[in-house]
């Protein structure tokens, strides 16, 4: 019980990762094309 409540952090911790490094990609452009970078 202990390993699946390690592996399922892990696996919530990589998708944070993913989803901040999805966002950084996508937003950045955006926000730089708005403000006239």
């Amino acid at each position: 019980m202990i390993f699946i409540g390690i592996l399922l952090s892990m696996a919530t911790i990589a998708f944070l990762c993913w989803l901040l490094f999805t966002l950084a990609v996508f937003a950045l452009p955006l926000f730089a094309g708005i403000t006239g970078l």
